[in-house]
Order: structure tokens, then sequence, then C-alpha cells
């Protein structure tokens, strides 16, 4: 083709080439929950159902501490409130973060939709990677 020549049409397409070789095998799905009850009477927070979690702490008036039994760094952790008794919760929020220094925890906060102060609930949890 001359410079400054204009292109022509394209041509038909032509057939498909051959099927390229399978990919690698995925790692293995995880498996990290928690559901988070909250105690009214004791205010203490434990892990009613779970799985890879290996210690649950309330650092105080909506925020618990969740440590799992690996590294969770490059996961995607989520967070819901929840009540146990309607299954819904539509007066909080939960937030949640991956803790910097440890990179087994993560760290939930409850925040009261109202007043968007920190507030005690219930929480289901699921750490994605």
């Amino acid at each position: 083709k001359r410079a400054g020549a204009a292109a022509g049409m394209a041509g038909p397409q032509g057939p498909p080439g051959p099927q390229g070789p399978p990919g690698r095998q995925g790692d293995p799905a995880t498996h990290l929950f928690a559901v988070l009850d909250h105690d009214v009477i004791t205010g203490e927070v434990v892990a009613v159902r779970s799985s890879g979690v290996v210690g649950v702490t309330r650092a105080g008036p909506g925020r618990y501490q969740v440590t799992f039994d690996r590294s969770i760094t490059g996961c995607a952790p989520v967070a819901t409130v929840w009540n146990a008794a309607n299954a819904t919760d539509t007066v909080r929020d939960a937030q949640v973060s991956e803790r910097s220094a440890a990179p087994d925890e993560v760290t939930v906060r409850v925040r009261d939709r109202t007043t968007g102060n920190l507030s005690d609930g219930d929480v289901s949890l699921a750490v994605l990677c």
C-alpha cells in the first residue's frame, strides 16, 4: 500500500481457525463467611454459622473484628445487616474493610441510617476470593 493511499473494502471473513489449548485449572473457590449474632443482653457478638472464621471480637458499639484462618488480601469482603426476628433490618447498614495490619482480618461497622452512629446489629459477612 502506498503512503497516503485510501484503504480498500474488507474482503469476506475467512474460515474459523483450530481450537486453542484448554486454559489452566482455576483456583478453588473459597468459602469464607460468618453470620454474626449480637446478643442484646450480654452485648457479645458470636458467629452462629461460619466457615474459615477463627475469631470474632466486638471492638466497640457497632464494630466487629472477624479473623479468618488465612490471608484475605486481594479478596472482596461484603457484609449486610439482618435481623434474627424477621430477616431484614431497614434501620442499619453494614460496611466492611480489610485491616492492613492484619491480612487475615476484616472490620465490620454497623451504622444507624437515621443518626449515622455506630449501632450493634446482626451481620452476614462473606469474603469472595
